[in-house]
């Protein structure tokens, strides 16, 4: 390596019947390593080559974790290709959304991707920066009208699979055809098939540049914006460089739909519904009824970073993703080059230690794909591995309660990841002027705009502006819709997610340094631009679940909860008050939708978030094994069990009709650091979901719930004991009182019903005889008749 070029200088034909010769294969060999977290509600794609450009559909997140090799992709013959000269030198490019250690490898393989014709690098480059997106090498001297030009992208702050040796990688591929020499001045490249190639330049068409036509943008200036917009440079390290931001009464990609909504300021009481994401991120929400319309707006505080807002009907499975384009192979590797599946995984920890998995292993996800989970859902990791915490930590899921570790399968039913099959909406403002358009993500990759997958623009009305360092946002979406790639507005519980941009300076995860020795000219220290649309970082982004329709079918108290389904059938509840008689002891009462091997529970914090949280969940097993546990939350993981549990007393658990219902004491004050006193107020924690074999608890997904507020408990009515019994929980003993009471109550009032009868009728004939005319009804006399 020498001056970023990379010269091939031993390439040895193979022949194969006196057919075309074949590049030799390199055989390379390179360690990769990563922490497997278990990811957030919300994660934008990672690594795509944009020249050569990668096969459609260009996802942005294929691994070694999910996908299949050689490309995560279905390979075959290409309708389309980017035409390249062989040994000529040319510069590769590549869309990186966040910024990972480790270094990258491109090869050649063949059409259908069985043989890898060549290694372009001779094994991984090691030492490059964490922002470098592109790379310039030399072309090997042979030709292929049909090959697959492939980058691999390590990521070493995470774990792989245990196939590869731990080592996570993504991987990206691009048809390309490689000439012996150029058929035209332009390098042979044909502009692209987007420009004209004159006198050893290329003339770009329509929105397409750079050297050979090959990025395309979403404008060239502000003529391209309709006179109702400006093209605002983005400042972006990948394509597109430039987009139409509208001015008021104007919305859609190019500025050429009027909007209805005018004014991006509005009164917050006009919506019933409310989402607080964050201290300086509000979401407000109503459903007019006249237009079939959901109207969303938006409040952030920060600076003009773009700002999501996405959802997805609740019970959604994943057979959703076969509606995308593109066919993930099974995760199973092709063509790894000799020495690349072993290995011990080196697993570094970079400087910053951030999402890091300590010696114990708290927080990671195993092999098999254990990821620890916690309550609330925060800071999770996934396969994926993001890892970081949010400052709400909602959405974030597991390798064990959402299958993180298997293949994405096309036609899959288990269940999803936050961002998997999500209708969104993503906003961007600067000054007066907006961008507000309708996404969709088939998974992990970046959201794109629905036209990318095949829909369209469904967004009816749309206005955004900053005024006083807040920024402003409404818009309009119709309820019902015929685009696949846009869900249905209806009265029933929605997965919703949320993020923004990172903001500059402000990094989490920090961006790695170059390391010492590492050309230092391709870092960008601004790598995360505010109107671009990359990784939000480990604080922005979360989720939660609601109904867009009828808000009013959840809510919180200072002394109570709960959410009810579009039939008001009570998904959770939960109550709380002093104990009657023990006012230094809180009662809680607990219930929640039940199938076999639930457990539920509710916590405090100080932070909404995760960490330093103290919870409390009830669990009963198929086998009617009952656990009550005092956790605390010192991490993004599954809270751990107290050494001391006393602080938690009398519970009583069972499952009656399909519910599980659980109560306990929590004594109010307490010197435990690993309890909080609530004798102060606290933010209170929400959640229930499944167990695992063990009896322990798994990621509860959507079914948690955080308050907007500081509770505080001391404050609300005394509560007298509904059940009682520590070391209660016999569910089966309890069914079967139950029952027999039942059955007891109905024999018995189907006897009184009985005799009432017989009397009622019996009382009417004798009335009906002794007013009648006979003196003597039924041979009675006057005496006997007056008696009866």
């Amino acid at each position: 390596v020498e001056k970023n070029v990379l010269v091939v200088t031993t390439v040895e034909p193979l022949t194969n019947g006196g057919g075309r010769g074949q590049f030799g294969s390199a055989i390379m060999s390179f360690r990769i390593a990563l922490l497997l977290l278990l990811q957030a509600s919300c994660t934008l794609g990672h690594v795509a080559l944009t020249y050569p450009r990668a096969a459609y559909p260009q996802y942005d997140f294929l691994d070694n974790v999910r996908t299949g090799g050689p490309c995560g992709l279905a390979m075959g013959q290409p309708t389309s290709r980017d035409t390249l000269v062989a040994n000529t030198e040319v510069t590769v490019t590549f869309h990186l959304a966040y910024a990972h250690r480790g270094g990258f490898a491109f090869d050649l393989l063949s059409c259908n991707g069985t043989t890898q014709l060549v290694d372009l690098t001779n094994g991984v480059v090691p030492n490059v920066s964490s922002t470098t997106t592109e790379w310039t090498l030399t072309l090997p001297s042979n030709t292929c009208d049909c090959c697959y030009f492939r980058l691999r992208r390590e990521a070493r702050e995470w774990t792989g699979p245990a196939a590869w040796g731990g080592r996570y990688i993504f991987w990206s591929c691009a048809p390309v055809q490689i000439l012996l020499a150029a058929t035209d001045s332009c390098d042979g490249t044909n502009c692209s098939g987007h420009g004209t190639c004159q006198g050893g330049a290329c003339t770009c068409s329509g929105m397409w540049y750079g050297k050979y036509c090959q990025y395309e943008d979403a404008c060239r200036n502000d003529s391209d914006c309709n006179g109702h917009g400006q093209c605002i440079d983005l400042q972006s390290t990948s394509p597109p460089a430039h987009q139409c931001f509208c001015e008021a009464g104007w919305h859609g990609p190019l500025c050429s739909k009027k909007s209805t909504l005018t004014n991006a300021m509005f009164n917050e009481d006009d919506y019933p519904g409310y989402i607080k994401a964050k201290d300086n991120l509000e979401y407000f929400y109503q459903f007019d009824s006249d237009n079939n319309e959901l109207e969303v707006a938006i409040k952030y505080s920060g600076g003009e970073e773009w700002v999501g807002f996405g959802f997805r009907p609740s019970g959604t499975d994943g057979s959703c993703r076969a509606t995308s384009p593109g066919f993930y192979p099974p995760s199973a590797s092709q063509v790894t080059p000799e020495g690349e599946g072993e290995g011990e995984g080196e697993g570094e920890t970079n400087a910053e230690g951030e999402g890091e998995t300590n010696a114990e292993g708290e927080g990671e996800t195993t092999a098999e794909g254990e990821g620890e989970t916690n309550a609330e859902g925060e800071g999770e990791t996934t396969a994926e591995g993001e890892g970081e915490t949010n400052a709400e930590g909602e959405g974030e899921t597991n390798a064990e309660g959402e299958g993180e570790n298997n293949a994405e399968g096309e036609a899959g039913t288990g269940s999803l990841h936050a961002m998997d099959c999500t209708d969104m909406v993503i906003s961007k403002v600067k000054g007066n002027l907006h961008r507000i358009l309708d996404h969709y993500t088939r998974g992990r990759s970046t959201p794109q705009e629905d036209e990318w997958y095949g829909g369209q623009q469904n967004i009816v009305a749309a206005v955004g502006q900053r005024v006083d360092g807040v920024t402003y946002i409404r818009f309009r979406k119709p309820a019902r819709s015929s685009d696949k790639f846009d869900h249905s507005i209806t009265n029933s519980i929605v997965n919703v997610i949320w993020a923004h941009g990172q903001v500059i300076g402000q990094y989490m995860p920090t961006i790695p340094p170059p390391a010492a020795g590492v050309d230092k000219s391709s870092f960008k220290k601004d790598f995360y631009q505010a109107q671009e649309l990359k990784y939000h970082g480990s604080i922005g982004r979360g989720s939660t679940s609601t109904n867009l329709v009828n808000p009013a079918s959840q809510g919180t108290d200072q002394c109570s909860f709960q959410i009810l389904d579009s039939r008001q059938t009570v998904l959770y509840s939960a109550r709380w008050g002093p104990s009657q008689g023990d006012s230094q002891k809180i009662l809680f009462e607990l219930e929640a939708t039940s199938a076999a091997n639930t457990w539920v529970g509710i916590g405090f914090s100080d932070n909404r978030r995760m960490p330093e949280s103290d919870i409390v969940t009830a669990a009963i097993s198929s086998s009617n094994v009952v656990r009550v546990a005092d956790r605390w939350a010192s991490m993004t993981s599954r809270p751990a069990v107290d050494d001391d549990e006393s602080q938690v007393q009398d519970w009583s658990v069972n499952v009656r009709n399909g519910k599980i219902y659980a109560t306990f004491k929590r004594t109010v004050a307490t010197s435990d650091s690993m309890d909080l006193s609530l004798d102060q107020p606290r933010y209170f924690l929400f959640a229930w979901g499944p167990l695992r074999t063990d009896g322990d608890i798994i990621y509860h997904g959507s079914n948690k719930y955080i308050s907007d507020e500081r509770i505080s408990a001391t404050l609300c009515a005394a509560m007298s004991e509904r059940s009682s019994g520590g070391g209660g929980g016999d569910s089966d003993v309890d069914e079967i009182w139950g029952i027999a009471v039942a059955v007891v109550v109905v024999v018995l009032g189907a006897i009184l019903a009985v005799v009432y009868y017989i009397y009622s009728r019996q009382k009417f004939q004798y009335t009906k005889q002794c007013e009648g005319e006979d003196d003597q009804p039924f041979g009675m006399t006057q005496k006997e008749k007056v008696s009866v």
